[in-house]
Order: structure tokens, then sequence, then C-alpha cells
């Protein structure tokens, strides 16, 4: 995580950490935040730490977002950008690239990745961020990421919901390519704390349920696959 701030120097920012700790890892620390911060070439607005142990990657996403609506100020021009906890970072630049590519006039969402799941095309990855006016617009019941979508499917369901509003697309650079700025290692702290066939039963379940609310446009049917 450390690593990661250190390209906050090309604007100012305000910065949240959600710490999901298990109940036998060590929570953050504001101590050990401000040590991080030490090095980095950046005036930070405003820098807050929210603990909710064991709390899943939705619900610590919802926290985070929420604590942004109602705590701090923000206007059309903002953007909230989501770094999740199972990436490395090489090198510098990523940061670079994501302000780039929100600057052109009617981008809403980013990603740092693009796939397609059951025929809706999607942005995720290591990092990915979105418009704050426009993320909050389709949350009309106050959650960004789907609360019932903890284990998968949850950027899908964001990506629908954000393209209705604009331009949905992924950053070239970042976490794929020749020489990717970024080390993705997906899933890995899901899978070591509750085990793979466990979290993919989780997600075929809600698979289901995000059929049921979204449908398909793969030409298939049904549950076909799942």
């Amino acid at each position: 995580m450390g690593s990661s701030l250190q390209d906050l120097h090309c604007c100012d920012t305000d910065l949240v950490i959600v710490d999901g700790s298990y109940e036998d890892e060590t929570p953050l620390t504001d101590l050990e935040i401000r040590s991080w911060l030490l090095e980095v070439d950046c005036f930070l607005l405003d820098t807050t730490l929210l603990s909710h142990p064991g709390c899943d990657m939705s619900s610590g996403l919802n926290i985070g977002f929420n604590h942004i609506r109602e705590g701090w100020s923000w206007d059309a021009d903002h953007w909230a950008i989501v770094i999740n906890n199972d990436v490395i970072f090489k090198r510098a630049g990523w940061l670079d690239d994501f302000i780039d590519r929100a600057s052109v006039p009617g981008t809403v969402m980013l990603g740092s990745g693009a796939m397609s799941v059951f025929g809706h095309p999607f942005v995720t990855g290591a990092t990915w961020g979105v418009r704050l006016k426009e993320a909050f617009e389709v949350s009309p019941d106050g959650n960004v990421m789907e609360p019932d979508l903890q284990y998968a499917l949850s950027d899908v369901a964001l990506s629908i919901r954000m393209a209705a509003k604009g331009v949905v697309t992924h950053v070239p650079g970042i976490e794929w390519g020749d020489d990717p700025k970024t080390v993705h290692l997906i899933s890995q702290t899901v899978y070591s704390r509750e085990g793979y066939e466990t979290v993919m039963e989780y997600r075929r379940k809600e698979a289901i349920k995000f059929i049921d609310k979204y449908g398909r446009k793969d030409g298939l049917s049904g549950y076909i696959g799942i």
C-alpha cells in the first residue's frame, strides 16, 4: 500500500483507507500511515483511516464512498480512484495515466483492465475509478457497490450503471501489456482466507443474482455455464 502512495505527486489528493483486517491480523495505525506519507511529494488535503475489521470488499468500498459523500467537500469534477490491497506497484506513472484519461470529456469510469462477462463489458483491475457525481447519481440507495455482490460482479454491475452516464473504458499500460506499471495478485487475499472452492461457490450464487437482475448478452439463456 505504501508504494502506491509514491505516485501522489501529481495532484492535490484526499486519501481514505478502509482497513478490513481479519481478527488475527494487526490493524493499521495512523502512525504507520504517516510513515508511508513521509516521502510523498503531494499536498494531502485530508487523510482518514476507517477501521472495519473483517468487512468484505463491497462493504469496504461502500464505507469509503459514503465517507467521501458525507464527510468531504467534492464537486462534479472530482474522481475517486480505488486501489485494491492485492497490488504491487512496480514503477511510477499509473496515476498520471489515470488523470490523463479522466480528462477526456464524457469519461465517467476507468479501470486498469477491461473484459466482459455474460456479454456485459466492464472495467476492473488493480486500480479503477469513477467520477463521483455520476457514481452517486446511479446509486440512489446510497451504495455505489451492490451489497449482495460481495465476491464477484460488483464491478460489472457498476460499469453497467455508469455506462448510462458516459464513457466507461480502461487505461492501457497500468496492469496489462509488455511492461505494466503494476502486478495484480487477483483475489489472492480472499482465496487464502476462505479457500478457492468456497469462494467459487459464493461467486456461483452471486452470478445467479446478477443474471436475474441484469440478464445476459452473450447469446445464452438461463444459468448455462455457471
